[in-house]
């Protein structure tokens, strides 16, 4: 009996799919093969919302990407002040150099240790050279701080 069944609910089957393969068939000849306001609409749409999420990706990346950069001097300056555990005594010096020295940037002074050179003072610094020359190996390290080049 389960066999009988098993045989006709089968042949249903196969019968209700090839009766759905030929109707999927015909759906490809004739009438359907015109292009229609409403299918035009429904192609455009899909693609606006697919560039419209690309885009919005790209934005959400570039802002990610981004975040992590500096665009003002004076946030990038204050951050390798933090990096570096500087205290504000040390921090006002190395803005007091910066503008000694005329660096439109004062985190320039991170990248170079020629400025804190003794003798390259200006004498508005002159009193303030030892501190600067402890300073300059603070951030360089012993080889690098006071070297001239």
């Amino acid at each position: 009996m389960h066999e009988l069944l098993l045989r006709r609910f089968g042949a249903a089957l196969l019968g209700e799919q090839n009766n759905v393969l030929r109707s999927l068939a015909q759906g490809f000849h004739g009438k359907e093969d015109e292009l229609t306001p409403a299918t035009v609409l429904s192609v455009l749409l899909v693609a606006t919302g697919l560039f419209l999420g690309i885009w919005l990706l790209s934005r959400w990346a570039t802002r990610k990407e981004r975040s992590g950069s500096y665009r003002s001097s004076s946030g990038l300056f204050r951050a390798l002040c933090r990096a570096h555990r500087l205290d504000r005594k040390q921090r006002w010096l190395l803005r007091r150099l910066a503008r000694g020295r005329k660096l439109p940037q004062p985190a320039a002074l991170f990248l170079r240790p020629d400025c804190f050179a003794p003798s390259t003072l200006g004498p508005e610094m002159q009193t303030d050279g030892e501190a600067v020359q402890a300073l300059g190996k603070i951030l360089f390290g012993e080889s690098q701080a006071g070297r001239t080049s």
